[in-house]
């Protein structure tokens, strides 16, 4: 699972881009029925949350999310990771997760690289978790 931001210009605002999140659910498997069905179980779970939560989201294929980051400026790219790890989660849907450690020099919250990719046109910030299904 990504969380993915990529920011897109805007006009005639107090800040220079706006951000759309995009949340990306890949699988690997032994063969691809088992890979969908571990992907549909995911996305029913967040699909589920999010609507519970009352947020609005809209369904988009991959050629889509590619065209959209096709605009990043990959040149300019940077990563920020402090340390890795793979977490027991105690859950019977997902038993483990790949995660990292938060980014200390953002602050204790995501606002910081919020407010900074606000002044960033054309960028991009995700997070990636690597989870084990059982």
């Amino acid at each position: 699972m990504e969380l993915l931001w990529v920011t897109e210009p805007v006009n005639n605002q107090p800040y220079n881009a706006k951000i759309r999140p995009f949340l990306v659910i890949r699988a690997i498997s032994g063969d691809q029925s088992s890979a969908q069905a571990i992907i549909e179980q995911i996305y029913s779970l967040y699909e589920s949350s999010l609507k519970l939560q009352k947020y609005g989201f809209e369904e988009i294929e991959f050629p889509r999310l590619t065209e959209i980051i096709s605009g990043v400026q990959i040149e300019d790219s940077i990563a920020i990771v402090k340390d890795e790890r793979e977490e027991n989660l105690n859950n019977q849907f997902l038993s483990a997760a790949y995660s990292i450690d938060v980014f200390d020099s953002y602050a204790h919250d995501m606002s910081s690289i919020m407010n900074e990719l606000t002044e960033q046109p054309y960028s991009m910030f995700f997070l990636f978790s690597c989870f084990q299904h059982n």
